[in-house]
């Protein structure tokens, strides 16, 4: 099922496979938000590449389209050959960690101001779509002191 490659390491950072696609989707993600094409079609082949189904696309699509809103700017991520993590590649892999405690409609204390309702279910979604695929999210990151996306 691991359909990561094994050269997706980062500097600095222990990361299991959902991890490590997570992170390989959000800078595909990143990239395809940039080209006048829709995303979408071209996500899911990305996301079928890390053995993710179209469903799971979506709910990665929605989760990251969501997280810019609620920051009101675009999530930056490193080039797709990086070994380095950007800081928001840090902070979403963070959500989906802090996702463990979402219960309902509430978000866990460690995101001090909380989380709309909405961005909790793609959250929820998308840890749910890695745990169908096989992936294995039961590894926690600590908790963040801090908004993960705080500068």
């Amino acid at each position: 099922m691991n359909a990561v490659a094994p050269f997706d390491t980062y500097r600095g950072a222990n990361l299991g496979d959902a991890e490590r696609a997570l992170v390989r989707l959000m800078r595909g993600w990143t990239m395809l938000r940039r080209c006048p094409e829709p995303v979408l079609p071209a996500f899911v082949a990305c996301a079928d590449l890390c053995g993710l189904n179209s469903h799971a696309a979506v709910a990665i699509d929605s989760m990251l389209a969501l997280t810019e809103a609620c920051l009101a700017r675009p999530l930056r991520a490193e080039a797709s050959h990086s070994q380095t993590l950007a800081a928001d590649e840090r902070a979403v892999l963070a959500l989906l960690d802090q996702g463990r405690f979402i219960r309902g409609a509430y978000a866990p204390r460690t995101i001090p101001h909380g989380l709309p309702g909405v961005l909790i279910w793609a959250t929820v979604a998308v840890r749910q779509a890695f745990t169908e695929a096989g992936y294995d999210l039961e590894t926690p990151a600590s908790p963040p002191a801090a908004c993960p996306f705080a500068p």
